[in-house]
């Protein structure tokens, strides 16, 4: 019998954190090579992981001379890195063209925001003169890959409103980014317990729901708040939370301290708002409190805004009023809806995963 080898695969990531650590060890056998660490960054992990700091040039040599079969790169909405990506682009072409056996290139991509918008902000150029300069400059990024796996549906649309429509040598294929019921020790659920987890700067909707929150405890007299993160917002929140018996706060905690604190929670609140160049593509926060059994309330501005609609979460505009906020959070937390009954609406799976599955076939 004929024994087939896994594809070998080398992931080209500019920046690690944390949670792509942990992915690591549910994707196919890989080498991770990074140039920055995110501030989530756990050296921990890292230590266990197959992952390594690297800069470009050395990069660059394994892309024209490593032997795996697929290159994994960033996905090429990230301007503050094209000089980079497109140097790793331009060596996998040059090695194509010189090997026929060249691996594959492929990319996830999650970005959701209107790439013209966006670039049109950044550059502060019109959106027809992006159309005209830089989506030619865009395609050749992206006709790179031979393969491309879009986490949500909005992404998708997001890239053809640049590209017009995909290079016919790309495979492309939408895979919703669920997660997947998580495997950390089980703890009870805290009623009425709500938690925010993310950066603590604006765009992430922490002053919304620290608004909110005082009409919600007038409303509910057992509801409780935990606000976990760091970021520019974090004098904002000690002061805003200090003499609140129903709030704390936890600066930057170790990852066992956040997953026991979406275990407790009942609610899980991310009130992403957008920015001229920045759009929340999915919501890590939103994905970890569904593998712990949350519900969850955010924005229409998450990618998979409609699956959680389509799932008894809560989605709002982005603007909605402080009291919607707080009403949505009150009448959820008057449901008796189990945390298993959440769970039970996840993929075996994690989209990721299932999304690096064929990618790297």
């Amino acid at each position: 019998m004929k024994i087939v080898e896994a594809p070998r695969v080398v992931r080209i990531w500019d920046q690690a954190r944390t949670f792509h650590l942990e992915l690591l060890s549910s994707l196919a056998p890989s080498e991770l090579l990074y140039r920055t660490k995110n501030y989530s960054f756990s050296e921990e992990l890292a230590a266990g992981a197959n992952a390594k700091q690297v800069g470009v040039l050395r990069t660059l040599w394994m892309i024209a001379f490593g032997k795996h079969d697929v290159v994994e790169l960033n996905e090429p909405t990230m301007f503050k890195i094209w000089p980079i990506l497109l140097a790793y682009t331009s060596m996998h072409r040059i090695r194509r063209l010189f090997d026929r056996n060249a691996p594959k290139a492929v990319v996830y991509a999650i970005d959701n925001l209107s790439l013209v918008d966006s670039m049109s902000a950044t550059f502060h150029i019109s959106p027809r003169l992006v159309r005209y300069v830089l989506a030619p400059f865009f395609r050749y990024l992206f006709s790179t890959f031979d393969r491309v796996a879009f986490g949500s549906a909005g992404a998708k649309t997001a890239y053809l409103d640049m590209l017009g429509d995909f290079p016919r040598r790309t495979e492309t294929e939408v895979i919703v980014q669920i997660s997947n019921p998580c495997s950390c020790v089980v703890v009870p659920q805290r009623r009425g317990h709500v938690v925010f987890v993310g950066s603590l700067e604006p765009r992430k909707g922490v002053l919304e729901l620290m608004r909110s929150w005082e009409t919600v405890e007038r409303m509910d007299g057992n509801a409780t708040l935990t606000l976990v993160g760091k970021g520019e917002l974090e004098g904002a929140v000690r002061d805003w939370a200090s003499g609140r018996d129903r709030v704390s706060v936890l600066i930057d905690p170790p990852r066992p301290v956040i997953h026991r604190t979406y275990r407790e929670a009942e609610l899980v609140v991310l009130l992403s708002q957008r920015v001229s160049r920045w759009r929340e593509q999915i919501g890590l926060p939103i994905l970890e409190g569904l593998g712990h059994g949350c519900r969850i309330i955010t924005t229409d501005e998450s990618g998979i805004s409609q699956w959680l609609e389509e799932h008894g979460h809560v989605v709002l505009g982005g603007g909605a009023a402080d009291s919607d906020v707080a009403g949505a959070i009150t009448e959820i937390l008057r449901e008796s809806r189990s945390s298993d009954s959440v769970l039970a609406d996840l993929p075996i799976a994690h989209g990721r995963v299932a999304a690096d599955r064929w990618l790297t076939r």
